[in-house]
């Protein structure tokens, strides 16, 4: 089965600019204080002022293209970044930004490189490190994201999204263990982790753990109540652990001998059907399955 999880969120960095004239530096405090309170359109105006008073400062370009970003105008944005590294090649916060705004438009080859130029321009990043294994994975190349979660980890060895998101290589790479270790880890740092939760009891069902998985599936309910995944894996881990297969499922005669003789199967489909009510769609298939 394939499994689909949720990453880090890749960051976008604000940078204090090198400022030419006191017009220009009121404009960028203005800003600032605009940006920091979420008021993006109003920093992008500001950023339009100063940028026309010093229109050679990379940073003022970067930080406008953050704001946009913020905003999700990620071409315009890129723009911004572009025109920041053609004044200052060597910016390398533009390159990762613009690395950033690539991948949310799906352009993942030019998010790729920029993320490779920022390294080759600062190669203790650790974000650019981050993302850039994040970005891998996203492209099936999980040993490639693995050594970028590695390097991250050299660098910051309690890093909990660089472990989470080792663990979720490992998981698609069936390396169970070496999931699991990560995803405890990560839970030690941070134990309200809700996907590390759900992530470590997938190895567990994978591994024909159930108890396991069911305690992890429990503790995930219990930190997203109202989340129909934790029922759906949970619902996954007791049918499995009943030994009713799909093929014992299908047949009519069959179905209320199972669903009155078997109580995991009768707990299998009370949580198939909370998740549905909670719109996890995955669940419709097993009700179809195992719930008639």
């Amino acid at each position: 089965m394939k499994r689909l999880f949720l990453f880090s969120v890749l960051s976008l960095f604000f940078l204090n600019p090198l400022i030419y004239g006191q017009k220009a530096g009121d404009f960028y405090q203005r800003a600032k204080v605009k940006f920091e309170k979420g008021d993006y359109s109003g920093a992008i105006v500001d950023y339009d002022r100063a940028i026309a008073i010093s229109p050679n400062s990379p940073a003022l370009f970067n930080n406008r293209g953050v704001a946009k970003s913020k905003l999700e105008y990620y071409t315009d944005a890129i723009q911004d970044f572009t025109k920041a590294i053609t004044i200052d090649s060597a910016f390398f916060l533009a390159w990762f930004n613009r690395a950033n705004a690539y991948k949310e438009i799906m352009e993942l080859t030019n998010s790729l490189l920029d993320y490779d130029k920022t390294i080759a321009l600062k190669n203790d990043y650790k974000s650019a490190y981050l993302n850039r294994g994040i970005l891998k994975s996203l492209k099936n190349d999980e040993n490639g994201a693995i050594e970028d979660f590695n390097k991250v980890l050299q660098l910051e060895p309690n890093n909990v999204n660089a472990l989470y998101n080792r663990g979720t290589s490992y998981l698609a790479l069936k390396l169970y263990d070496n999931a699991i270790k990560d995803f405890n880890k990560t839970l030690k740092l941070q134990e309200d982790h809700y996907k590390a939760v759900v992530n470590r009891g997938i190895c567990y069902l994978e591994q024909d753990d159930f108890d396991n998985a069911i305690d992890d599936f429990d503790f995930a309910i219990g930190l997203q109540p109202s989340n129909g995944e934790g029922f759906y894996f949970r619902g996954l881990a007791y049918i499995n652990s009943s030994g009713i297969t799909s093929a014992d499922a299908s047949s009519k005669s069959n179905m209320r001998v199972i669903r009155e003789n078997n109580k995991k199967t009768e707990l299998a489909c009370s949580d198939f059907e909370k998740s549905r009510n909670f719109k996890y769609d995955k669940s419709i298939e097993m009700i179809a399955k195992y719930c008639r």
